[in-house]
């Protein structure tokens, strides 16, 4: 008896261990991406704290790992810092952000819709946009070979 609740109580121990933080695989895995956004981005404590949540440093992980400029994601978190981002704006800019690249196509948000800037309120819309954007720009050329010319 006594061995099986041993037996339990390490099982128990071991799960608590191996916490699986989502969106990210592991522990060791979160650990590593905190420690290199840390060292990228030179954040203080107190700036840390504000984006110390697994969504937020996931995707800022991401960024890092798919390249994207570093002047851009710089941009989006300290404008999250400043209070022009919420959680989920800066979520869906750095996620638009790494579908883009390095492309040339850039945006910042505004509350105030001045019909110069784009507005998407997820990510689905930007993809939809973009496709449309896509579609316009192609050209079907029809031409005909004139097989009476000499």
């Amino acid at each position: 008896m006594k061995t099986q609740s041993l037996i339990i109580i390490l099982l128990i121990l071991l799960m608590i261990n191996c916490t699986v933080y989502k969106p990210f695989s592991s522990n060791k895995n979160r650990k590593e991406s905190t420690r290199q956004i840390k060292d990228t981005f030179n954040l203080t404590s107190e700036e840390f704290k504000q984006i110390n949540e697994d969504s937020i440093l996931f995707e800022i992980s991401e960024s890092l790992a798919k390249q994207v400029s570093f002047k851009t994601t710089n941009r989006r978190i300290d404008s999250f810092l400043s209070g022009n981002y919420e959680k989920k704006q800066l979520l869906i800019a750095l996620n638009i952000d790494q579908l883009k690249l390095k492309g040339e196509f850039d945006f910042d948000y505004t509350d105030k819709f001045n019909g110069r800037r784009l507005y998407f309120n997820t990510v689905k819309e930007y993809e939809e946009f973009m496709k449309k954007l896509d579609c316009s720009f192609i050209k079907k050329v029809n031409f005909k070979v004139d097989t009476l010319k000499n």
